[in-house]
């Protein structure tokens, strides 16, 4: 199990292994430009450039250039874009062409667990009923998609496989 994080400074790492150890994550990328050592827990660098596992927010404009770049290895944030739902329709950033691109690419779409942690009244419904429409489908078209944190803080991670 992985999980991507963005700690604010080099000093949160160790309480992050610790806290991701004490959860079962056996990987975590992470966002920023820190010296990585660990013996317990595998840590590789994720962002934007020249990283091992290049991660992208959706923006609402470059969501299909991503998803189709084969560079890219998660797409996140598709269902926070600021689009107002139809009455008989969500707007959920996601749609069935945008699906088989990401599947032919073998691009993973995250889901921001901090997201949906820090929405409060009906943001938060709106983005649970937006993941929902979102991973079915993935699943419906086969695309690989994944649960990620975004954990600023240690208190934030969650091990997001025994909370589903």
């Amino acid at each position: 199990m992985f999980d991507v994080i963005c700690p604010k400074d080099a000093k949160a790492l160790v309480k992050f292994e610790e806290i991701a150890l004490r959860l079962g994550i056996d990987t975590l990328y992470i966002v920023g430009d820190f010296e990585l050592k660990s013996d317990k827990i595998k840590m590789i660098k994720a962002g934007e450039r020249k990283a091992s596992f290049i991660i992208k927010k959706a923006d609402g404009v470059n969501d299909r250039k991503w998803l189709q770049n084969r560079d890219v290895d998660l797409v996140y944030g598709l269902e926070g874009v600021a689009r107002k739902d139809g009455v008989h329709h969500r707007y959920s950033g996601l749609n069935q062409i945008m699906c088989k691109v990401a599947r032919d690419a073998n691009t993973m779409i995250g889901f921001d667990f901090g997201a949906v942690l820090h929405a409060k009244g009906v943001r938060r419904a709106q983005l649970l009923g937006r993941i929902e429409q979102n991973i079915r489908l993935c699943k419906k078209y086969k695309v690989e998609c994944c649960w990620v944190s975004l954990a600023d803080e240690w208190f934030e991670m969650i091990n997001l496989e025994e909370s589903l």
